[in-house]
């Protein structure tokens, strides 16, 4: 489902504003959608010291990037649509075909709310953070994280995981341990801007919080369609299931090259991307890599 990406960004935003603060840790963080908590269970039985921080999705909104024209539909010439700006190689199969997704842009309000013990200390962590995220309207890098695409069987007709030569293409195996669900590792660098940093303090009820407005621009997958040697469409519209699990060792890697899909000249995944960062609070092990 889509609603996993979203999950993946949150968690990498929660690392950049750890990252910020590294001589202190957050000890917990919810990740919210419309205020209806994830972790409940979590939370009530298993609390943490301060502080701990809360995400909430407060707004999602499609940016018309791109001409009504250029979304592909049912027999639309794969020439033409690899040329989209919103098109891009996913995976593929040496010799048999290629995978490209299409995408929407969203402009996506995030809001985060840090809690406190003592009024010192969320005095100290407005400094910090206020020096680290920059107020001034402008949009900024700061981490890249990487999520896996489903690839219904639709999309890999025709693919022998033993004989072909794939390219970004995993297998997961299924309960019965006869078959496997295939998935594409992608990578993405959401454009952030932190729009406010600010404190509130209740001495009565002793609450000490850090409200942080975050707008951020990202990318989301809503078709992915395969292109055979010829460069004509093969399949169209899938349901779109991102995962964002770590690939441990209950995934069966097959091999594929590294190189760019023929005729698009763009890298599939980059060597240098970084290893798996230490799970935090959701053991949920997205790959974070730090822009700077």
């Amino acid at each position: 489902m889509i609603h996993t990406q979203y999950y993946a960004l949150l968690r990498a935003l929660s690392q950049a504003i750890q990252r910020a603060a590294p001589n202190t840790k957050i000890n917990q963080w919810d990740y919210n959608y419309n205020s209806k908590t994830f972790d409940s269970l979590k939370l009530h039985r298993n609390p943490l010291p301060y502080p701990k921080g809360i995400m909430n999705i407060s707004n999602s909104q499609k940016l018309f990037t791109y001409p009504l024209s250029q979304n592909a539909s049912l027999g639309t010439n794969a020439a033409d649509i690899i040329q989209f700006p919103n098109a891009f190689p996913i995976a593929g199969v040496d010799n048999k075909f290629q995978i490209y997704g299409l995408t929407n842009k969203y402009n996506i309000n995030i809001d985060v709310t840090l809690q406190f013990e003592t009024g010192s200390q969320l005095l100290d962590f407005y400094h910090t953070y206020s020096e680290y995220f920059p107020t001034d309207g402008k949009y900024f890098y700061d981490f890249e994280y990487d999520y896996y695409l489903y690839l219904p069987e639709a999309v890999l007709e025709g693919f022998d995981p033993i004989t072909d030569n794939a390219i970004n293409i995993y297998a997961q195996e299924k309960d019965d341990a006869d078959s496997y669900n295939m998935f594409a590792k992608c990578f993405s660098s959401p454009l952030i801007k932190c729009e406010s940093v600010a404190m509130n303090q209740d001495k009565n009820s002793q609450t000490h919080t850090l409200s942080m407005n975050f707008n951020i621009q990202e990318s989301f997958i809503y078709m992915i369609f395969k292109v055979d040697l010829n460069y004509w469409v093969k399949a169209t519209s899938m349901v779109i299931d991102i995962r964002v699990e770590d690939l441990g060792d209950e995934y069966e890697h097959i091999e594929f090259e590294e190189k760019p899909i023929d005729g698009s000249g763009l890298p599939l995944f980059d060597q240098d991307k970084s290893e798996p960062s230490e799970a935090d609070e959701t053991n949920n092990n997205t790959t974070i890599k730090d822009a700077s």
